[in-house]
């Protein structure tokens, strides 16, 4: 299997930084002068042409475009295939017949064909993905691929809401996605001959979803990045109006698709837009890491815009934007700034397919033949990993009941819980890494102490807490920058230690105010965010812990069985399912209740779907609090620490899973402003 499929928490892929000096290709012309520069290249415009009528070079080699021939046994481009000093219809890349291999191209790329592509470079768009698209696509790796993602997702919490998203027309309820449809949808297509298209299509349907937990990453290409154009949005401090500029210069109008501004006269040609709102519609459509749209926007303007990597972005349609700018030297003309847009290679990229290579169990073999029989075979095997995994449940279900021995139980449902605990950390990690910001304080001035606990010092786990103290501003700040650590009593110990310093009146790190900074913070652990805001704001009230159901799926009917015998056996150690009323515990709440919910789409109301759910519960942690014992003996337990009108939460929009749960009761209970 080539992809990676996530379904319980963000990934995201971590924006390259140049390792050269290279920027993109930026020409500002003056509309208006009657001499332009000499364009050196044959090829005129990015329009296909007829074949003969010009020349493909370095920089230019739109759809038509004929090679020149093959000056050498070792020119590589425009060539097609090097070994030889022609160019031939009958020219196949393979290694028998081109030892040296052969260069992509937009016109070539078999299998085989080699992307020459080096480490810190950046290359013309077309030859770009003319790499991207080197590898064939078989009808059973298709079917396979589909099949596989319709089996994970036929568990996806929201599969059936994401037809008619709750929310408003714009914001959080607009984006509306038939999941298993699409799928279909795209299964039928026949006009996929490569993989990069195929697996980039999955991503973009995901990437509807705006659900920061749930993304296709397609393979092969995480060395590969669209270096677009760098637009940014600024405010005017003289009447607070906001206006956009790229390249020190403000811009009056963008057009993503290279197109000249103005169709004729003063008429705005196709996709030409005032900048904002190009911007605005970048990141609506483009930008998939939150259904917030403010946060989508922040994202942008922080990398997308400039440097998209090619797993999570689909590739620019053209290769060009242009944008009319305000020439402070010269008001009276225009003035067209045109990016050309550039493919980045974050790493040497060689042959595509091996950025990729499929477990060493099923490699493919050299004959046609055998790779259908290979794809079958990793399709059961797939299948017997879902099925191995649905039985070490149940096995360690058995083991429990055979096994009269309290501790041997313990440890076999603990080696679980461990394993997934640990996924789960390495997913929230994995979002951490992308998303986290700088500290809020950058420069320490000589008023401010700075206190640092951390919970851990492994190298993953630095700095997961950091408390400062500002006394010029009476202010105790508070970072949390992840809720998914190692320890959660190392957690716990880190929180109270930085509170009590800001809370105790005698102490030298008295604040009466309190910042807490979770920019960045990617989630984690429910019961970490949940317990450190009783903690925190223990005059929140209760009930602070959720009210949930689960569809009734083939995963969470096995998952379940943990939770339930857990419930069952260490009530004072586990999460418990509470029953919502009384607030008993309600260890059969999978299999109890019979509820449905259906939803239809708003354009389309034949496409309707009904999911099975279990009765409401309260999922419950209190019993595993560690900050009861912490607080036993603490003069301020129970006690208000800070009032709502001194307390600020600092948030990008990027706080996903319990750090939005997290920041959502702080707002909702008027703990404090967000």
């Amino acid at each position: 299997m080539r992809f990676n499929f996530l379904i319980w928490a963000l990934l995201l892929v971590l924006t390259a930084t140049c390792k050269s000096g290279h920027n993109t290709h930026i020409e500002l012309i003056n509309e208006n002068a009657v001499a332009k520069s000499q364009n050196i290249d044959p090829c005129t415009n990015d329009s296909t042409v007829s074949p003969g009528t010009c020349q493909c070079t370095s920089a230019n080699h739109p759809i038509g475009c004929t090679p020149v021939a093959c000056q050498s046994s070792t020119q590589t481009h425009p060539c097609l295939c090097t070994g030889t000093n022609a160019d031939t219809a009958t020219c196949e890349c393979t290694s028998e017949k081109h030892p040296n291999n052969c260069t992509c191209s937009t016109s070539y790329h078999l299998d085989g064909c080699s992307c020459n592509m080096k480490e810190g470079q950046q290359y013309p768009l077309e030859q770009g993905l003319a790499c991207m698209r080197s590898i064939p696509l078989t009808s059973t790796e298709k079917s396979t691929t589909i099949a596989l993602l319709k089996n994970y997702l036929s568990g996806y919490v929201f599969l059936d809401t994401s037809l008619n998203p709750p929310g408003a027309p714009i914001g959080y309820g607009k984006h509306a996605v038939d999941i298993m449809g699409t799928l279909d949808s795209i299964g039928a297509n026949s006009s996929y001959t490569n993989t990069f298209d195929f697996y980039e299509d999955i991503m973009v349907l995901l990437n509807n979803l705006k659900d920061p937990h749930t993304i296709f990453t397609p393979p092969c290409v995480s060395n590969l990045y669209y270096i677009v154009a760098t637009p940014q949005i600024h405010k005017n401090i003289t009447d607070s109006s906001y206006y956009v500029t790229a390249s020190q210069y403000e811009v009056k109008y963008i057009n993503w698709k290279g197109l000249p501004i103005y169709s004729s006269g003063t008429t705005l040609n196709e996709g030409s837009q005032d900048p904002i709102e190009a911007i605005v519609q970048f990141a609506d459509e483009e930008v998939s890491i939150s259904k917030n749209p403010v946060a989508r926007l922040n994202q942008a303007l922080k990398t997308n815009l400039w440097q998209r990597n090619a797993q999570r972005f689909k590739h620019p349609e053209m290769n060009k934007v242009t944008m009319q700018i305000i020439n402070p030297a010269d008001l009276a003309r225009i003035y067209t700034l045109t990016y050309t847009v550039q493919v980045y290679a974050s790493d040497d990229v060689n042959k595509l397919k091996d950025e990729c290579p499929l477990n060493s169990e099923y490699s493919i073999l050299a004959s046609n033949e055998n790779k259908d029989g290979i794809w079958m075979k990793m399709k059961n095997t797939i299948k017997k990993i879902l099925n191995k995994t649905i039985q070490l449940i149940n096995g360690l279900m058995k083991r429990m009941k055979k096994n009269d021995d309290e501790n041997e139980k313990r440890r076999h449902f603990e080696e679980i819980i461990h394993k997934l605990d640990e996924e789960q950390t390495k997913i929230t990690r994995d979002i951490e890494e992308i998303i986290h910001p700088k500290l809020l304080i950058h420069d320490v001035d000589e008023d401010m102490n700075l206190t640092t606990h951390s919970t851990n010092q492994d190298e993953h786990q630095k700095d997961l807490i950091i408390a400062y103290h500002i006394p010029s501003l009476d202010l105790g700040v508070l970072v949390i920058s992840t809720f998914s650590p190692d320890s959660l009593d190392s957690f716990a110990h880190a929180i109270f230690n930085a509170i009590k310093e800001f809370a105790n009146s005698s102490g030298t790190h008295k604040s009466s105010k309190l910042m807490i900074d979770v920019r960045g913070n990617g989630g984690g652990k429910v019961v970490a965010g949940r317990q450190a805001l009783n903690f925190i704001f223990p005059q929140a009230g209760h009930p602070i812990y959720q009210t949930t159901d689960q569809m009734k799926t083939t995963s969470n009917n096995e998952l379940t069985k943990l939770m339930a015998y857990a419930s069952s056996h260490w009530q004072n150690t586990s999460t418990l399912a509470l029953d919502v009323e009384t607030m008993q515990g309600k260890p059969t709440f999978y299999t109890q209740g019979n509820r449905q919910r259906t939803t239809t789409s708003p354009t389309n109301t034949s496409k309707t779907l009904t999911v099975d759910l279990t009765d409401k519960y309260v999922l419950y942690m209190g019993n595993t609090d560690v900050y009861k014992t912490l607080t036993a003996n603490w003069n301020l337990k129970r006690k208000e620490l800070f009032s709502p009108e001194n307390v600020l939460v600092i948030t990008d929009g990027i706080c996903g899973s319990t750090c939005s749960q997290f920041v959502k009761h702080i707002g909702d209970k008027h703990l404090g402003r967000v």
